[in-house]
C-alpha cells in the first residue's frame, strides 16, 4: 500500500456487511487500524449512532479516509502510518446504551473483523510488474499508470479483476459526544456476523504473477527485494 503526506484513500476499499444486529437496538461502527509501533486511532463511522435494521440493510464503507505520513495530520480523516509499516484494517461493532436523555451512556464491543491480510506501506513499487498491476487494481491511483505508461508499459488487462461497484452508505452527522462512551469487552453474540464484501486481491493469481516477478529481482539489490516482499504482504 503507498503511502504519501498529502494522504492516500486506503485500498482494497473497505466496504462491510454486518448480520445478526437486534433490529430496534443502537449500534455505532466503530474503525481502526492495527500497526506495529503505532496506538490506534479510533474512528466512528459518519452515519454515527444508529438502529441495527439500519445497518444489516446497507453498505457499510469506510473508503473516505485516508493513510499518510505526515506524524500530526489536522484532517480526523487521516491516519499516520509512516513507510514499511506493517498494518491490518479492524472494524469493531459496539452496541451503544442510551441515557434517559437519549444520549450515549454505554458502549458495548459485539462484534469485530479482522481482514485475513497483513499491508505494508511503502512510498513506491520498485518492481515494474507488481506496480502496473497493483496500480491497475487500485482505481484511486490510475493516474500514476497515466505518468508512467511509457516508460513502463506492461499489458494488465488480463491480470486485473473488474472492482465490484458498491452502494455506499449515506453520511450523517457524528454525535458531538460520539466517543466518550464507556468501552467493553465481553465474548461477542454468535448470531452477529461482520465481513468485508470485497476482499484486498484475487490472492492466488496475484501472489502468482508477484511470485514470478520476484525470482527476477533475487540476485538484486538486498532492499529492494525486501521492499517488493513487502508488496505481497
Amino acid at each position: 500500500m503507498t503511502v504519501t503526506r498529502n494522504g492516500c484513500r486506503i485500498f482494497p476499499k473497505l466496504h462491510y456487511e454486518v448480520h445478526g444486529l437486534v433490529a430496534d437496538k443502537c449500534y455505532s461502527m466503530v474503525f481502526h487500524i492495527a500497526a506495529q509501533f503505532k496506538e490506534p486511532k479510533f474512528i466512528c463511522h459518519p452515519a454515527g449512532i444508529k438502529m441495527g435494521a439500519l445497518w444489516t440493510s446497507r453498505t457499510i464503507s469506510f473508503e473516505d479516509f485516508f493513510i499518510t505520513t505526515n506524524p500530526q495530520p489536522t484532517d480526523n480523516s487521516m491516519i499516520h502510518l509512516p513507510p514499511h509499516c506493517k498494518f491490518t484494517p479492524i472494524l469493531d461493532v459496539y452496541e451503544v446504551v442510551l441515557d434517559h436523555m437519549q444520549q450515549p451512556a454505554t458502549m458495548h464491543r459485539v462484534s469485530s473483523c479482522r481482514l485475513p491480510y497483513t499491508f505494508m506501506t511503502v512510498t513506491m513499487y520498485k518492481n515494474r510488474e507488481a506496480r502496473v498491476l497493483k496500480l491497475g487494481m487500485n482505481p484511486h491511483a490510475r493516474h500514476f499508470l497515466k505518468n508512467n505508461t511509457n516508460k513502463n508499459h506492461l499489458d494488465t488487462a488480463s491480470l486485473i479483476p473488474p472492482i465490484p461497484s458498491v452502494q455506499p452508505l449515506p453520511l450523517f452527522p457524528l454525535p458531538q459526544n460520539s466517543m466518550s462512551y464507556t468501552f467493553s469487552y465481553d465474548t461477542y453474540p454468535s448470531n452477529i456476523h461482520v465481513a468485508p464484501i470485497q476482499l484486498p486481491f484475487p490472492f492466488p493469481a496475484v501472489l502468482s504473477t508477484l511470485a514470478s516477478s520476484l525470482q527476477l529481482c533475487r540476485d538484486g539489490d538486498p532492499e529492494e527485494i525486501d521492499e517488493e516482499i513487502d508488496i505481497m504482504n
